[in-house]
């Protein structure tokens, strides 16, 4: 009973820690409690004893709990060790006595969007977030292969792509035991590369601090002539009655800065509203004259509670 228990409140862990935006901390946990019943016993040691024979595995999320002796290996010293706690013979874990369970996983940002990254060149893609046991790991898969790790929070992932086409990628965040906190997925595609180079090409505008209602844009650029500036217009999906008092929708420009220097421009005014969309658009011009512009757009939606 104890144990089907154990693996619904697991599974209900596992469903929480994988929405993305929402933090699924959980109270210290006790190092020691393998068998996962709030209490350090002789049931811990059978279980860790049980995992090694592979007659019953531990779940994932209780890997650190049997890591009593600090190593980040599980065997059959941290079921000695448990043995000897019980006994007396020691009054505390070599790897303390409490260990904590935080994971937030919030956002994957390619260094190029899809359908801008070009055949060849790396792609970096930025992992934000952090999961507790430390350190937090992230994997790229692409097209179900995995083809690159990083370790820690806060962590880039690169790849080259070697064809034109679409891809499926992949990125899955855990702690140090591989115990997800969350996924993150998308198609991408890959374009060929880019035959005029007398252009500025955006290769990718990334909007950040939306849930703060003060939206950071940043947009990369290359190629063109000399510097660039920049023009940023965004718009609010309006909807306003026609003459026949049928909606229709009108985009309203909210607020535009022309002919900056700057790559990005942080937006600050009481006309983000939460809950609204809205739409950017982005021309860079370089010193020739010459023009490139990005449509995109974002919500502005508060970061639930913790």
């Amino acid at each position: 009973m104890k144990k089907t228990l154990a693996l619904l409140l697991t599974a209900i862990m596992l469903l929480s820690a994988m929405a993305v935006s929402a933090n699924a901390a959980i109270p210290p946990q006790l190092y020691g409690d393998a068998y996962y019943d709030t209490d350090i016993n002789i049931m811990d040691a059978t279980a860790i004893q049980q995992h090694l024979a592979n007659i019953e595995q531990l779940y994932p999320d209780r890997y650190e709990a049997a890591d009593v002796d600090g190593d980040s290996n599980i065997s059959i010293m941290d079921a000695t060790t448990i043995q000897m706690y019980l006994a007396n013979i020691i009054t505390e874990f070599p790897a303390g006595e409490y260990f904590l369970v935080d994971k937030y996983f919030y956002d994957v940002i390619p260094s190029y969007l899809s359908g801008k990254a070009q055949v060849g060149a790396p792609v970096d893609f930025e992992v934000s977030g952090y999961a507790y046991p430390e350190p937090s790991k992230a994997y790229l898969y692409v097209s179900d292969e995995l083809v690159d790790t990083a370790v820690g929070e806060d962590s880039t992932l690169t790849y080259a792509f070697p064809q034109v086409g679409t891809y499926e990628v992949r990125v899955e965040f855990t702690d140090k035991w591989g115990y997800y906190a969350g996924i993150w997925s998308d198609s991408y595609e890959v374009v060929g590369p880019v035959t005029d180079t007398t252009k500025p090409y955006i290769s990718n505008v990334a909007i950040t601090d939306t849930a703060m209602a003060e939206p950071t844009i940043t947009v990369s650029v290359m190629y063109g002539s000399g510097d660039y500036t920049y023009s940023y217009y965004i718009t609010k999906e309006a909807y306003v009655p026609d003459e026949n008092l049928q909606p229709i929708r009108k985009d309203v420009i909210i607020f535009s800065s022309e002919n900056i220097k700057e790559n990005s421009i942080t937006i600050q005014g009481d006309f983000i509203e939460y809950f609204e969309f809205y739409d950017v658009k982005v021309v860079v011009t370089d010193s020739n004259g010459n023009t490139a512009e990005y449509l995109t757009s974002f919500r502005c939606e508060p970061i639930p509670p913790a």
